[in-house]
């Protein structure tokens, strides 16, 4: 798939919003060289992103990752580091850094209350639900 394919995504695909890609790839990792060829390999493109990918490509580049800056771990450390890397990265983002700056001013139980809002910003694959069990 090239980058340009990618940019042009079936309205019935899930997609991925660039500023996920954003916070993993330009704010943390920062590839160069074969770890960004490979991501060009899968259809994202370091260096000429675009708004939306597929999820898919998401997915694909979890696994180059790994690959590039967990050698040797099993999947779900590597995994898991990636996931420690990629929180720092994303609030480094427009979008994260909304998110983060308005969890004070909210508090916990808004905060939940709007997380499925907020991450079907991102990813259009997920929908969640979320049910208050106990005491406010």
């Amino acid at each position: 798939m090239s980058v340009a394919a990618a940019a042009k995504v079936p309205s019935t695909e899930p997609t991925t919003d660039y500023s996920v890609f954003e916070g993993m790839f330009a704010k943390v990792l920062k590839p160069k060289g074969q770890f960004a060829d490979d991501l060009r390999g899968i259809g994202f493109d370091p260096d000429r992103p675009v708004p939306k990918y597929p999820t898919r490509v998401w997915n694909a580049a979890l696994q180059v990752a790994a690959r590039h800056v967990c050698p040797g771990q099993p999947h779900e450390q590597a995994m898991r580091s990636l996931g420690k890397q990629f929180i720092q990265g994303f609030y480094g983002t427009i979008v994260g850094h909304m998110i983060r700056v308005t969890l004070p001013i909210l508090g916990p139980l808004r905060v939940l209350q709007r997380l499925p809002k907020n991450y079907e910003m991102v990813r259009t694959d997920v929908k969640m639900d979320v049910t208050q069990t106990g005491p406010q």
